[in-house]
């Protein structure tokens, strides 16, 4: 049996003196006003942040390099970082390694066009350049007829990734044999 001064809880109710006493659920309008107000606002402006970032003007990482060619014209080369490669062996079955620092020589009128697209085919222009060069023999680089020939299969290889005719030339600013 239960006294007056006992309380029993059950659930959600309490029992006073065998009768029923329910709690009020308080409702409170802050929780709405962060769920459906300030919620969707800062998400709203994590978009248009977002958003505005995207479109804001393309600064390429890299910039170009303005020089003179052959022909006395102005031209503009997009270095690339060292590719270091294993050569296949020559004739004697000795191993040897190249260094080559590649730069992309590009007309001044393209470099608006074709900057972002050379920043985005970066990784693969040296994929396909280290690819090239991996399956020449030091041999291949005896005569001014041969190195001509590994620039102009360079820079078709760069022009076939951009997927257009950017490239005019593929200079070879280092070249190292060991």
């Amino acid at each position: 049996m239960m006294t007056r001064t006992q309380n029993v809880t059950m659930g959600d109710t309490q029992l006073f003196e065998g009768t029923r006493a329910h709690k009020k659920r308080i409702y409170l309008p802050g929780k709405y006003i962060v769920i459906f107000g300030v919620f969707p606002a800062l998400c709203l402006m994590a978009m248009v942040s977002f958003y505005w970032l995207d479109k804001t003007s393309y600064q390429p990482t890299v910039a170009f390099e303005q020089r003179e060619n052959a022909k006395g014209q102005t031209q503009l080369y997009y270095p690339m970082s060292e590719v270091v490669v294993d050569l296949s062996p020559d004739l004697r079955g000795r191993t040897s390694y190249l260094k080559v620092v590649p730069s992309i020589a590009i007309d001044k009128d393209q470099k608006d066009k074709v900057a972002m697209a050379l920043d985005e085919a970066r990784p693969i222009i040296a994929e396909r350049l280290s690819l090239f060069l991996r399956a020449l023999s030091p041999d291949d680089f005896r005569s001014t007829e041969q190195l001509n020939y590994i620039k102009k299969e360079m820079t078709r290889r760069v022009n076939l990734v951009l997927g257009q005719e950017i490239a005019t030339d593929v200079v070879l600013e280092q070249l190292v044999i060991q």
